[in-house]
């Protein structure tokens, strides 16, 4: 995901466990290349998106708009598709 870098997107993971301690755990030793927020048992951004099951991931916009989300790991190459074609309509900064 480095050859994202600066570019206008964000992924980003919810972590619902009941404390910041079973997140810490829940991703410790797996490499996620992307923020993975601690929002609580009920938390209001999982919430707000909707989460219904895990993992779950989403594709913001550089304007923060969720454009695409996943239940599962998506596969990388759609994953990778699916940033692309989120930079290509947008012109480069």
């Amino acid at each position: 995901m480095t050859k994202y870098a600066g570019r206008p997107f964000a992924l980003l993971g919810i972590n619902t466990d009941a404390d910041p301690a079973q997140a810490r755990q829940a991703l410790a030793g797996k490499p996620v290349p992307w923020p993975s927020l601690w929002d609580g048992p009920s938390g209001p951004l999982a919430r707000r998106l909707g989460v219904e099951a895990f993992p779950s991931l989403y594709l913001l916009d550089g304007d923060g708009v969720v454009r695409r989300s996943w239940t599962g790991v998506p596969d990388a190459r759609e994953l990778e598709s699916a940033i692309d074609g989120l930079l290509a309509k947008r012109p480069p900064t």
